[in-house]
């Protein structure tokens, strides 16, 4: 906790809420965080949302949302389409919890952008739904709830990218990445010719 009261000194970036960080817990963070950006953050533009194992080009990013026509009507990313609720595994969810078959489209929440101009209805959403076990679906149903369209890009990599490092230039997002590996093709990315 020492190292996080000095973080927050220094740079004030840090949001902390009282409750345990768990696999559990994710769509009740993400609630939380769309109450602080809705209270807190009206001042950027775009929100860029993301787990901490994974390679993030903002150069390609701030290139994506300035060439990608009404950016700021929608969300972006990954866009998941017909998955299904799985009832068994990691990831299982109970029927009498959610009895459909398939979830309605939702981003992979690897990694995505949110526009400013749609935080104020998906905090309201958030306020009138129920928490999801699975924030990715969870912020699925906050869009549907809100009626915020959503903008697929495959250059928002969910399952990792397998090739060169110029690949990783014109990605926009590649999750499931380890640390050490992270470092690596940063050094390479800044370093590289590729176009």
């Amino acid at each position: 906790m020492n190292l996080v009261a000095e973080e927050d000194k220094n740079f004030k970036d840090i949001l902390l809420w009282d409750f345990q960080e768990s696999h559990a817990n994710l769509s009740l963070k993400e609630r939380c965080f769309l109450e602080w950006l809705n209270h807190q953050c009206k001042e950027v533009e775009f929100i860029f949302k993301g787990d901490d194992d994974e390679f993030v080009n903002p150069e390609a990013l701030v290139r994506y949302v300035m060439e990608t026509a009404n950016a700021s009507h929608d969300l972006h990313g990954n866009l998941q389409r017909d998955a299904l609720a799985f009832r068994g595994g990691k990831y299982k969810i109970t029927e009498t919890l959610y009895p459909f078959r398939t979830y309605p489209d939702f981003l992979s929440g690897g990694g995505f952008i949110m526009p400013r101009e749609s935080i104020p209805a998906l905090y309201l959403a958030s306020k009138q739904l129920p928490v999801f076990p699975f924030d990715d679906v969870y912020l699925g149903f906050l869009g549907l709830a809100a009626n915020i369209t959503y903008h697929h890009d495959d250059r928002f990599y969910v399952f990792g990218l397998i090739g060169s490092f110029c690949q990783y230039k014109n990605a926009l997002v590649v999750h499931g990445i380890p640390p050490e590996r992270l470092i690596e093709i940063w050094g390479h990315v800044q370093e590289s010719q590729c176009q």
